[in-house]
Formats: structure tokens, C-alpha cells, sequence
């Protein structure tokens, strides 16, 4: 058999029947089947994981993740191994039964697909990429008692278009499952059992981040030198032991400074994070750490810095899209993936930093489209005016006594195009009065 899909459950009717139609193409298509562990139910979850594979084991509860996902893992009889938790929802399969049918799967170790933590917001902004799909190699073995992870497991790794809609992180589901509170139960026994747990380290400091964000920090700060060694252990080698929970505790320990305002401290903190790293370290949560470094810089007015930090966000970004950094696998945050968010970041710190020619420099060059690149990042020169006149009515409205003239002298071999963007910023101006 080709592949197995595994999930556990406990009262999760909500979603359950969702969840499994959206997956049934690929037991349909690909030599698979489905195993599913339930620690538990008194509603009808059962019953409805039975419509749709004889593979339901009851099993029981014995506060750890892990190890229940290790009853189903067991199980399986596939070559590879897709993980699923009932809350989520595929919008669409084709691209995982192309992975296998084709045969591309042969030339891989692992996949991730993509998961949006906003399924009821229309056109999210936000995505991040999870590693779910691992060929089974020996010695595989699920970890940790909570925020559980597969390994060892082998790269390369492909990264696949499917996208998951997850339910699950919900305010309202979470106040009705009342899941956090049996996560911190589990994750106190555990600090009980070993103090230098990284993995448990960083469920701490997330933990306490809502009461204590001190506490957090100093969980976080000893968490993130136990895992940056550990890491570093496992760089240049192809089979891996752990996820990349060093990269995690950066973009906590990255917020929780933030929300202290340690503007300085977040600075510093993310220019050592990138000193650190290899350029083939660099992941996607470098995204996200950078537009927090572009607003700790912001902050303390330094704005030439806050552009710079911002540029690069947005050409990590780009990588990130191209498949060209590490995909984090477990607790990555999102980072918004609209170009226009991250353009509008850009000409708001061109604006603050008083560059006016630069900024129109800026404009005219970054449309171009890498020749490497797979997704399109050509975005209408015009409509970037328009918004650089917004934010200089907004914050440096003295810029505007210099601006006809700098653009005269940009295209002063085009006439006409001086003429058209003249006439969008002075609807922009007008438009605001």
C-alpha cells in the first residue's frame, strides 16, 4: 500500500464528516487507507468515521498526544504517511493524488501543504506551510506529549499546493473544548518530570504569555540555546530527529519583546538571529521576524533602517513563495502573503524616511519580475503612486512641495508619463480634501 492517513479524536462531529468527504478522492484514487484513533467519544464521531473506513480503534486517554498518535502510526501499512486532525478541511486534493499517481513522490522524503488558521475570513492573508506528509523510514516514531511530531524523517522535501482550512483554533471552539486549559495540565507535568525539556520550554513560554510575559521570555531565552544546539547538531544531515523548534522560539521570543516594548532588544535579537544561520538556515518565520524587526525600528523612529528591514521582508517573502527557504514544521506563525501588504509597508517607510527620489526609483524598479521566478509579483506602477500620494498627504505632506519637480526630472524623455501619474496624485490629493 502506498499511503496511510492517520488521525486521533475525541468528540469531533462538528467537523468530522467535512473532513473526511474533502479527503475521499484520494482513498478513491491513491492505494490508501485511513486509520483512526478515538480516545474517547460520547458523541457521534464514531459512527461517522465508520462510513468511511473499517481502520476505527478505541483506545485510551492517557494525556499524551503522542502517544496516541502512535497507536494509529503504528497501524499503518502505507510506504508514506499523510497526518490529519479532524478539524481541518482539504479545499481541494488533486495536487496530493498527482504527488503519488505520478510518481513524483519516488524523488521525495517528506511534503508539506499549506494551512490557513483563518477558514472563515474571505481571501485569508495569511498561510503557512506544515510539514504532513512523511515516507515512512525506520525508527519513525511519534514525540512529545503535546504539539507532538513525527521523526526521524528525510528530505528533500516537496512542497504542495493543497490547502487546508483548520477550524480548530477558533475563538469559539476553543472556548468550548476548553483545549488550552488540558494543554497547560499536560504541559506543567511535564516541566514537573524535566526542566530542560526544549520542546516543553516553548510551550511554556506560550503558556504564560497571556499572564506573565517576563516568565515567558525567561522560559524562552534558556529553551532557545538548548534547541539552537541541537539544531545545529542535526545541519548537513539528511535524516532529521526534531522539528526546527529553535526557529519557533525566535518568532516568540521576537513577539514577546514587542509586546514589552524591548523595541531595542527585538533589534538586536533578530540582527543575531540571521548572524546565526547559514544562508541555507534561513526559514520562512525570517519573514515574519523581519516585519517585526521593520516595527520595533518604526518605533524608535528610524525609519531608514524600518525600509530597509521591510525590503527585505518582502524579497524573503518572494523566496518563501518560490520554495527557495526552509518550510517550519510544528508551531510557525502565518506571515500575509498579499504583495500588497508588504508594498504598502515599503512606500510608508520610504514616505517616513524622507526619500523621495528613492522612492520613485524604488517604483519604477521593483516591477520587474525576477526571470527565475514562479509566481508574478508585477504589480501596476500606478496604483503604487497613488498609495505613495496617500501616505505623504498622511505623513510627510512637506515631500509634496518637492514631488512634481523629482518626477519631472525621472521622466523627463517621457512626457506622457509624467502627465499620468501628475493627474493620479492629484486625484489622490483631491479625493482627500
Amino acid at each position: 500500500m502506498l499511503l496511510t492517513i492517520g488521525m486521533i479524536m475525541k468528540n469531533e462531529e462538528r467537523f468530522l464528516r467535512d473532513c473526511l468527504t474533502a479527503i475521499k478522492p484520494i482513498l478513491d484514487n491513491v492505494d490508501s487507507e485511513l486509520v483512526i484513533c478515538d480516545t474517547g467519544s460520547i458523541d457521534n464521531s464514531i459512527a461517522i468515521a465508520k462510513e468511511f473506513t473499517d481502520n476505527v480503534f478505541e483506545i485510551e486517554w492517557h494525556n499524551d498526544f503522542g502517544w496516541a498518535r502512535q497507536q494509529g502510526f503504528k497501524r499503518a501499512k502505507g510506504e508514506w504517511f499523510l497526518v490529519l486532525d479532524p478539524d481541518e478541511i482539504f479545499e481541494n486534493v488533486q495536487n496530493i493524488v498527482d504527488f503519488f499517481n505520478s510518481g513524483e513522490y519516488k524523488n521525495y522524503g517528506t511534503a508539506t501543504v499549506k494551512r490557513t488558521e483563518e477558514p472563515n475570513v474571505q481571501n485569508s492573508t495569511t498561510i503557512a506551510k506544515y510539514l504532513r506528509l512523511f515516507k515512512i523510514i525506520d525508527g519513525m516514531h511519534w514525540h512529545n506529549e503535546v504539539h507532538e511530531y513525527l521523526a526521524p524523517y528525510k528530505e528533500p522535501t516537496k512542497n504542495l499546493n493543497s490547502i487546508l482550512l483548520h477550524y480548530g483554533n477558533t475563538l469559539q471552539i476553543l472556548e468550548d473544548t476548553k483545549k488550552y486549559e488540558k494543554y497547560r495540565s499536560i504541559i506543567l507535568g511535564i516541566y514537573q518530570k524535566n526542566p530542560k525539556d526544549y520542546s516543553n520550554l516553548l510551550e511554556l513560554a506560550i503558556q504564560y504569555s497571556s499572564e506573565n510575559l517576563e516568565k515567558s521570555i525567561e522560559y524562552a531565552e534558556i529553551g532557545i540555546k538548548l534547541a539552537q544546539q541541537e539544531e545545529q547538531n542535526q545541519q548537513n544531515k539528511q535524516i532529521h530527529f526534531m522539528p526546527q523548534l529553535y526557529h519557533n522560539f525566535a518568532l516568540f521570543l521576537m513577539s514577546f519583546y514587542m509586546s514589552l516594548e524591548k523595541y531595542q532588544k527585538a533589534i538586536d535579537f533578530v540582527n543575531q538571529y540571521f548572524d546565526d544561520n547559514s544562508e541555507s538556515q534561513i526559514s520562512e518565520i525570517a519573514v515574519q521576524l523581519k516585519l517585526q524587526q521593520c516595527l520595533a525600528f518604526g518605533k524608535q523612529s528610524q525609519f531608514i533602517q524600518a525600509k530597509d528591514a521591510a525590503l527585505i521582508a518582502y524579497e524573503l517573502k518572494k523566496r518563501a513563495d518560490n520554495n527557495e527557504l526552509k518550510p517550519i514544521y510544528t508551531l510557525a506563525k502565518n506571515y500575509p502573503v498579499d504583495d500588497i501588504t508588504y508594498i504598502s509597508n515599503i512606500l510608508e517607510k520610504f514616505v517616513l524616511a524622507n526619500l523621495l527620489a528613492d522612492t520613485i526609483d524604488w517604483i519604477d524598479n521593483f516591477t520587474e519580475i525576477p526571470p527565475t521566478a514562479t509566481v508574478n509579483y508585477k504589480i501596476d506602477k500606478y496604483i503604487c503612486y497613488a498609495n505613495f500620494a496617500k501616505y505623504i498627504l498622511e505623513l510627510n505632506p512637506k515631500m509634496l512641495h518637492d514631488l512634481p519637480k523629482t518626477l519631472q526630472a525621472k521622466y523627463i524623455q517621457n512626457p506622457q508619463e509624467y502627465n499620468y501619474i501628475c493627474n493620479i496624485i492629484e486625484n489622490v490629493l483631491n479625493n482627500s480634501k
